[in-house]
This record gives C-alpha cells, structure tokens and sequence, in this order.
C-alpha cells in the first residue's frame, strides 16, 4: 500500500470491509440471502459507529479499534449494495453516477475521515467517483458474464461508455481543483483512474472487449512514480 505506516490500518480496515461488501452482492445463491448479508452488515456498521464495539470479522474488529466513523456513511455504504443484486440496468447515466458516489466516492470520503484528513473529504469523494468509473468500466466483461446490464438503459453500449469516462473525467478534474489538503496517501488509491478513463472514451469499445487494463509493469510503475513524487 503506498502510504505512510500511521495511516495504513485505518485504509485496510475499511478496504477490507469494501471488499466483504462488494462480495455480499454476489456470495448468496438467491436475492433473498444476498439482501440479509448486506443488512447483516448495515446492523454490525451501525453497532461499530454507535461505539459497540464487533468481533465477529476481523473488518468489524478493525474498524472497532477506530474512531467511530460517521454511522449515516456507512450505513450508505453497505445499502447501497443492495442496487448490485438487481440484474436490470440503471435507468439512467446520473442513476449509475449516484451509485459510485454513494460506493467508491462513499468510501474514499471515509478513508480521508479516518486518516485524520476532513478537509480532503469532497476531494476524495470526487476522486473516488472518478476511480468508481473506471473501475465499473473494467469490470464491464465479468458483469456480463454473470447476467447482469451494467450499463444505463437507453444508450448504445459505446456511447454508454463514453458517457461514464467523461462523468469519471469529470469528477477528477474537480477533485483536482479542490486540492488534496494532505490527503495524496487517500487519493492515490484512484490512481489507474486518468488513464483508463480516457481511454474508454477514446475507444469505447475496449471497456466492452475488457482490454483497458494495460500492463502490469506499466500499472506499477505508474504507482511507484506518484508514491514517489507525492502525487495521485
């Protein structure tokens, strides 16, 4: 993890908890047990902020070694999962923006609470939407490949595409702006964001195809240069 060592547990506590969310969605067999997972977890986050402290899941057990975290935050954060069990598309591009806000922007603006960072949060939840962007536009093949519509209804796939990277270009561009106030370590974790977006909107097609990635030298040489340079 490129940042400093005094913010790292609070960063992989919550990472750790994202990872157990984002699976919810897709652990359970049916709908039903899918949506007592995430509520599962909305009543275990909802005892963490409440100061009681969790000890079944070693994120829980995390997290509750923590200052309590705003509990409106991450009840959001574990609802808004519940979207990801419907197979139907979003109705619209600003209904798709709104669930990357309220997930990866959710989460980048916890992670700056956590680390000590408040002034950073808009330009986190910014940098997270931009990161969310280009990691649903990643992941676009093994949605499908699981049944699901990820893109907006009403749009042709590649236009559905370009219109998310610049949604995602856009929120970048004005995390930027507000500035980082000491929160890089936080915002580097959008760091593959710039380049996969732009060249979703160039070539949509590639974010249909699943060849966005680049390759893996390039992916941490990229990291190394911004941890480097105190960039993200």
């Amino acid at each position: 993890m490129a940042a400093p060592a005094a913010m790292r547990p609070p960063l992989l506590a919550l990472y750790a908890l994202n990872a157990e969310l984002a699976r919810a969605p897709w652990a359970a067999s049916e709908p039903l047990l899918a949506e007592m997972r995430i509520q599962w977890w909305r009543d275990a986050l909802a005892d963490v902020a409440a100061g009681r402290p969790r000890d079944d899941h070693p994120a829980l057990v995390l997290l509750s070694r923590m200052p309590a975290l705003p509990a409106d935050r991450l009840d959001t954060l574990a609802a808004a999962r519940r979207r990801d069990i419907d197979p139907e598309p979003f109705a619209d591009l600003d209904a798709l923006m709104v669930h990357l806000a309220e997930t990866a922007g959710n989460l980048l603006a916890l992670a700056a609470l956590a680390t000590g960072r408040p002034g950073a949060v808009a330009t986190a939840e910014a940098a997270g939407i931009g990161q969310g962007a280009a990691n649903w536009l990643l992941a676009l093949p093994a949605y499908a490949a699981r049944g699901r519509r990820p893109l907006p209804a009403g749009m042709a796939p590649a236009e559905a595409v370009a219109a998310i990277a610049g949604e995602g270009l856009s929120s970048l561009v004005r995390a930027r702006g507000l500035g980082a106030a000491g929160a890089a370590p936080v915002l580097r974790a959008a760091w593959r964001a710039q380049p996969i977006l732009s060249a979703a909107r160039r070539r949509p097609r590639a974010a249909l195809e699943g060849t966005l990635g680049g390759s893996e030298f390039a992916r941490r040489g990229r990291l190394l240069l911004k941890a480097l340079t105190g960039g993200w």
